[in-house]
């Protein structure tokens, strides 16, 4: 986990970004928010590292997230990695991504290999519901996907396919929405910005069909059958 490593570069703690916890997400006193270890830190620790008898480092994702997400008096960072927004660039709290082909350069130097751990199933919290309630799960026989045209569908057997029918705001059990502009273009590549590439079917329960197909914690679930 790099966050909690090694702080090898003060002036990126705060990824950036301005004002207090909330917005920068850096509070070493807090185990919710950033510590400030970063690829720097790492990088002046791979002889260490190295003298564990260690040949492969597994780095938690490092691509940038959305600094805190939460509501009131739950706010957290994504120190974890786990809230991506841009899947193009290293995570501003951590370096930047000329200081990650150092660091794995630096470590196939030294015969170590580096994996990522890649997140393909769900993003950040961008993407609200506009309609009311606590947004429990609604399963897809209580209410079926429906396609542009408002014909129901089962995407399934679709799935992988070039036969995955056109969709739109009305085709969800949850209407998808942003609360602000800024939201719309909040992530990247920007196709991620399409709020029918998701599920939206409310938060998942850890169970049966909502493993697949809920919103783990809220977090923004891609529609990976389409």
């Amino acid at each position: 986990m790099t966050d909690r490593f090694a702080n090898g570069d003060k002036t990126n703690d705060k990824g950036g970004f301005t004002g207090g916890v909330a917005e920068t997400g850096f509070d070493p006193t807090d185990k919710g928010m950033f510590h400030g270890g970063d690829l720097a830190g790492l990088m002046s620790k791979l002889d260490y590292i190295k003298g564990l008898g260690t040949t492969a480092i597994w780095l938690t994702p490092s691509f940038q997230n959305r600094p805190t997400q939460g509501p009131e008096g739950e706010l957290s960072a994504g120190y974890h990695g786990y809230w991506i927004t841009d899947f193009t660039r290293i995570d501003s709290h951590l370096g930047t991504n000329a200081e990650m082909k150092e660091l794995i350069a630096a470590a196939h130097a030294k015969g170590m290999k580096v994996y990522f751990d890649i997140v393909t199933n769900h993003t950040a919290d961008v993407i609200d519901y506009k309609d009311p309630g606590d947004y429990s799960y609604i399963s897809k026989e209580d209410k079926p996907y429906a396609d542009a045209s408002g014909k129901a569908f089962d995407d399934a057997p679709l799935a992988g396919g070039d036969s995955f029918p056109a969709l739109d705001e009305k085709s969800f059990p949850y209407t998808p929405v942003f609360n602000s502009k800024a939201d719309a273009k909040a992530k990247t590549p920007a196709w991620l910005n399409d709020p029918t590439l998701y599920h939206n079917r409310g938060n998942s329960t850890f169970e049966g069909e909502s493993s697949t197909y809920g919103d783990f914690f809220g977090l923004d679930d891609l529609f990976t059958e389409n």
